[in-house]
């Protein structure tokens, strides 16, 4: 991602204060997105959490966008507590983060180590070019461990919500063997 200094608010993502371009998305990083998501909104429906596309900032450090260091837009967040929710977006930390990624970046590994700082508890990496998921949960020292990778025709498991799965045989189709 190339490093900005103007571009409209939905266009990027500001870590550490500096803020970074948002690629555009291709048509298999939506499909994808959507297949996870309506699988969270189904799962978390009549539950104390909430799914959230990442078209809403997150904003990690501040209940002050102005003069927040942090404003990520993730491409899922599960949201715990209602008073985090507001109109212009998501002020504290998300129970459980899904990106979907084409290229591994320092970027990714900046986002990662924000993550675990903050208390994400649990973060999936989907990687659409090798084709699977990895599956991270933070420890006590706040760092991730890797406890699983599942191919796109497995299924995916959280760890902290007993019961959400995800087919990833809905993914692994013709319908996403596009060229990213």
């Amino acid at each position: 991602m190339d490093k900005i200094e103007n571009i409209s608010d939905n266009r990027f993502k500001v870590i550490n204060g500096e803020k970074y371009l948002i690629s555009n998305r291709r048509l298999t990083h939506q499909r994808i997105l959507y297949e996870i998501f309506e699988t969270f909104r189904k799962y978390f429906k009549n539950k104390n959490y909430e799914p959230f596309l990442g078209q809403i900032d997150l904003i990690l450090d501040s209940d002050n966008k102005e003069i927040a260091k942090y404003i990520i837009k993730p491409d899922i967040m599960v949201i715990q507590k209602e008073e985090y929710i507001k109109e212009d977006g998501i002020y504290g930390v998300p129970v459980l983060i899904v990106e979907i990624e084409v290229n591994a970046t320092n970027y990714n590994k900046k986002k990662m180590k924000l993550y675990g700082k903050y208390g994400v508890k649990e973060y999936w990496i989907v990687d659409i070019n090798k084709r699977l998921v990895k599956i991270y949960v933070l420890d006590n020292l706040n760092k991730y461990e890797l406890i699983s990778k599942i191919l796109f025709n497995g299924i995916v498991k959280s760890k902290i919500f007993n019961g959400l799965e995800v087919d990833l045989k809905n993914i692994d189709n013709n319908k996403f063997r596009i060229s990213c």
